[in-house]
């Protein structure tokens, strides 16, 4: 039997937490849950996962920040999720291969973590930031 793929989830609503991590648990996922800046950085280099869900607001640290700090160590697949999709472009510049907006529907989040994870995002280094829009490169577009 496969390894399940380890997703870290991080997000200051224990509510938004509990609710992503029963979809993900269900749709096969091993989740690793974060509700702070601090510990998704530490969990991130303690426990190498495969991909990343990040909300953009908390505090004391947000979400730019620990995507940024992210970036310094790791090319792990982050999609960035809030209630004010205009941030989604800063996001993308800081390293986010992709964005979903608040509230979302869990199978959309499920297709864009497995999307992902099948290796169909853009191939970056760190050094290197992906160039088609979040909407350009979504599941389900025309690719031709």
């Amino acid at each position: 039997m496969p390894e399940k793929k380890r997703v870290l989830v991080i997000d200051d609503e224990p509510a938004v937490l509990g609710f992503v991590n029963a979809k993900l648990t269900a749709a096969g996922y091993q989740v690793i849950a974060a509700t702070n800046g601090e510990e998704a950085l530490r969990e991130a280099r303690a426990h190498p996962v495969d991909a990343v869900l990040l909300d953009l607001f908390m505090v004391p640290i947000s979400g730019f920040l620990v995507l940024d700090g992210l970036r310094s160590f790791s090319d792990v697949p982050v999609i960035v999720f809030t209630s004010h999709p205009y941030l989604a472009e800063k996001a993308r510049r800081l390293g986010a291969d992709d964005f979903i907006a608040k509230p979302f529907d869990p199978d959309v989040l499920i297709e864009k973590i497995a999307w992902l994870l099948a290796g169909e995002r853009k191939a970056r280094s760190r050094r290197e930031r992906i160039e088609p829009s979040f909407e350009a490169a979504a599941p389900g577009n025309d690719r031709s």
